[in-house]
């Protein structure tokens, strides 16, 4: 696979993300949906893959991620994708640092993320804590090429030789020989075109549901997954531990902590405007939608009356529920719904 010239993320040089974050305003008086964005995000939207395998992409995916990224290549050109690759970038979130996921794939195999066919990032346990979920940095991707393509800019990207090793007697995994990168990626193959580059953990929890019977993601978060829009990126999440940090409790109305708490998954389509972008965020919960609904509305009216720059387009926003998913929907400067996720 020949290595293509890539192009840069927004006005930053690709090498690292705090690089191209930008310094968000903080706001104590944020309610409990601030918890809700900053621990989860997800996605409301995902579209058919295109894929040539009869399972769609996320089926690669273990069943145990809470984190899922899909990029659409189909929905987007690649100046808007820089652009919206460059507002994401800005988000300051471990679980939601999707441009390390992307420049780690991009630096390792020589391709950009829209010069794939498909591409889902997902997560896996925490380098500090394996109890707690960590970035999404593993990947599955499709793409006319064949495996030597793949491996060979795998091995110029690494600088390290990689030999083919079996899973479940087929030779489809490809692990690292020798010393070079900190942590050098594993390379699986499922086959006709799709791959999973990362973690040698990840990549063979990936492998292992194509050929040991292993389980996908299903439940609240297929759900979010299934429900997105056709837009150039999506987020599905699932919440690990409360979504109400310490000290936010006060600041809930009576019944409040229960209905975050029910929240189960969420979902966050991303899509560009002439200015700013379109962001679509929808809550998915087994408790009270009407609570949650009420809480979200809240917080919006309050951050639109604080907010002087953005308080025009905060209360152009919309809070509706449709029956367990509550849904804002929010356009034009990221910044004031993003800088939500900063918060905790």
């Amino acid at each position: 696979m020949s290595r293509r010239p890539r192009r840069p993320v927004g006005d930053s040089s690709p090498a690292t993300t705090s690089e191209r974050s930008r310094q968000l305003p903080r706001r104590s008086i944020l309610t409990a949906a601030s918890a809700t964005l900053a621990a989860t995000a997800g996605c409301t939207d995902l579209l058919e893959d295109g894929s040539s395998l009869a399972e769609p992409i996320v089926d690669a995916v273990p069943a145990d991620a809470t984190v899922l990224v899909r990029i659409d290549p189909d929905a987007t050109d690649p100046d808007e994708f820089e652009r919206l690759r460059g507002e994401l970038a800005a988000v300051d979130s471990e679980r939601l640092d999707v441009e390390t996921g992307l420049a780690r794939l991009e630096d390792r195999t020589g391709f950009t993320s829209l010069e794939t066919d498909g591409l889902l990032l997902f997560d896996g346990p925490s380098v500090d804590d394996p109890d707690d979920g960590g970035p999404p940095v593993d990947a599955v991707f499709e793409g006319e090429w064949s495996d030597a393509e793949v491996v060979t800019g795998l091995e110029d990207g690494t600088d390290l030789a990689y030999e083919q090793r079996t899973y479940q007697d087929e030779p489809v995994l490809y692990e690292p020989v020798g010393d070079g990168t900190e942590q050098p990626p594993t390379l699986g193959v499922h086959g006709n075109g799709r791959y999973v580059l990362g973690s040698e953990t990840g990549v063979r929890a990936s492998l292992a549901t194509r050929y040991d019977e292993a389980d996908e993601p299903s439940g609240s978060i297929r759900d979010a997954y299934d429900d997105a829009r056709d837009v150039p990126v999506t987020f599905a999440v699932e919440p690990i531990g409360s979504l109400v940090p310490e000290g936010y409790e006060l600041l809930l109305p009576p019944g409040g902590t229960d209905a975050l708490e029910g929240v189960s998954s969420v979902g966050v389509s991303v899509d560009g405007l002439e200015s700013g972008v379109e962001l679509l965020v929808g809550f998915r919960t087994t408790g009270d939608a009407d609570e949650l609904e009420e809480i979200l509305r809240g917080t919006i009216a309050l951050l639109a009356e604080t907010d002087e720059e953005h308080g025009d387009q905060l209360q152009a926003a919309t809070v509706e529920r449709d029956g367990d998913v509550v849904e804002l929907a929010y356009d034009g400067d990221p910044e004031p719904v993003l800088s939500l996720f900063d918060e905790v």
